[in-house]
């Protein structure tokens, strides 16, 4: 759904009647045979929740959004790319497959990243397909390490160097992360594209883990921008200013600022690509830094803030009926799981059931029937 709303240049908020014009324009673009458009644009619609899906049969959804991308790549190569893929429900896997399978004789190049949990979830990945190759990405070597920490911080001590090589472990995340703390602490000044010693840098003292790495990058933030990291947390990866400024109570104006200088400061970073309708977003750099963030919200904190994510969600979003109710049915639930004790708990449950039966059917519609399950089952 996100790859389609980003090749029409749908805005995740954007009103039912222009979204459904700017997808039947792209279909039109991209699937020249009106008989073929026919078959495409309402299945690619029921993906975006613009209609109403009339079947929940995998192969006949698979079907119009594999055609889509086919005829796509009659006019030049396509390249699909899905991140995080561990995290993905099994009929998106399916779909994976499925082009592989159907669409082998087209120009689609597809990319997939994930964590090794992704073979607990589905041992047979990547197995007995023809031109598939799969890269496994191994801890970097100490030479490699070595090399890394020189090209950011040329001069850095090699006591220094080697406390943050063994502490990483081979992870080039932990290493990038310490040198982000010693920025932080004034103890590097970036030039260009590397970072520079101000003064001699003194033996480190370096967590052991990179949760505790993290933690102590936001300790160190003022209370300000700790406490809107904490806020925009419970917005997810990536955010618009305008929700982060409806859960904060405040006016984007005053939230600039603050923004810039946690870019600068490289734990968020901002969508820039002007071909990108999410142009303008925010996001976290590091899924973990959303993570350490989120966990430090006490629970009164929490539950106000993801009640205000799923206020704003449903005054904000124009295809209610799309994957956003899965969204707040999530934010209804983390609500009423942070105080089930609250007087209001019982509300906060009742729009969680509602919320999580109807993303139940917003999955079955879409043939993911596992998912569905799931929804089912929690609500």
């Amino acid at each position: 759904a996100e790859m389609i709303r980003g090749r029409a240049g749908i805005r995740e908020d954007e009103g039912g009647a222009s979204a459904a014009a700017k997808l039947a324009a792209v279909v039109d673009e991209f699937v020249p045979d009106p008989a073929e458009r026919r078959w495409v644009y309402p299945r690619l619609a029921g993906l975006l929740g613009l209609e109403d899906q009339r079947t929940s049969d995998a192969t006949d959804l698979f079907s119009g959004w594999r055609m889509f991308f086919e005829r796509m790549a009659e006019q030049s190569p396509v390249l699909l790319v899905f991140e995080d893929l561990q995290w993905a429900d099994a009929a998106l896997l399916d779909f994976v497959e499925y082009l592989l399978d159907w669409s082998r004789g087209h120009r689609i190049y597809v990319v997939t990243l994930a964590r090794p949990e992704l073979v607990d979830k589905r041992p047979t990945w990547g197995a007995a397909r023809r031109n598939v190759t799969s890269l496994a990405l191994e801890p970097l070597a100490d030479e490699a390490m070595d090399e890394l920490l020189a090209g950011l911080v040329p001069g850095l001590a090699p006591g220094v160097r080697d406390r943050i090589r063994e502490r990483a472990e081979g992870v080039p995340l932990y290493a990038v992360e310490t040198v982000r703390m010693l920025v932080d602490r004034g103890a590097l000044r970036r030039e260009g594209d590397r970072y520079v010693p101000v003064g001699e840098v003194a033996d480190l003292e370096v967590p052991e883990t990179l949760q505790a790495l993290i933690a102590g990058r936001l300790d160190a933030l003022s209370q300000v921008e700790r406490s809107l990291l904490q806020k925009a947390s419970v917005l997810g990866k990536t955010f618009p200013p305008a929700a982060l400024a409806a859960v904060s109570d405040t006016s984007e104006d005053e939230l600039q600022p603050l923004l810039v200088g946690l870019v600068r400061k490289e734990l968020l970073g901002v969508q820039a690509d002007p071909r990108s309708p999410e142009r303008g977003q925010y996001g976290f750099l590091q899924s973990l830094v959303q993570k350490v963030a989120h966990d430090t919200l006490s629970r009164r904190d929490r539950k106000a803030l993801h009640l205000g994510a799923a206020a704003y969600l449903q005054q904000n979003w124009a295809a209610e009926e799309g994957e956003v109710v899965q969204v707040i049915a999530a934010h209804y639930l983390d609500a009423y799981l942070a105080d089930p004790a609250a007087t209001d708990a019982q509300a906060i449950r009742e729009d969680a059931r509602d919320f999580l039966t109807r993303a139940g059917e917003r999955a079955a519609g879409l043939a993911a029937q596992e998912e569905a399950q799931r929804y089912f089952l929690r609500a």
